[in-house]
């Protein structure tokens, strides 16, 4: 469909002459790729399939370090953290107005 129409590899992006790399997915690899938010995205990461792709994240995510574990209750609309959890000052960002 849509999606497949616009990251077509013999397609270039927006008129210009430039098409995008492909590169397998790797989740380390993405987290850490920089992607402009003003122009079309220069990269795609593709997966063999959808077990590939989740199998990937899934080692990716239990890889982490987390001082803490959250799970989200859809019923009550909340989340439950397992510890006190503070918030870091001089690691707090601003939030998006977005």
């Amino acid at each position: 469909g849509e999606l497949e129409y616009s990251c077509a590899p013999y397609r270039p992006a927006g008129d210009v002459d430039e098409y995008p790399e492909y590169l397998p997915w790797d989740p380390v690899v993405a987290a850490e790729t920089d992607f402009p938010i003003t122009t079309y995205q220069p990269k795609y990461f593709v997966a063999e399939n959808l077990t590939d792709a989740k199998q990937r994240m899934r080692k990716f995510c239990e890889s982490m370090n987390r001082p803490f574990y959250a799970r989200y209750n859809s019923n009550t609309q909340s989340v439950w953290v397992d510890r006190a959890v503070t918030l870091d000052e001089q690691l707090a960002v601003e939030p998006s107005p977005y």
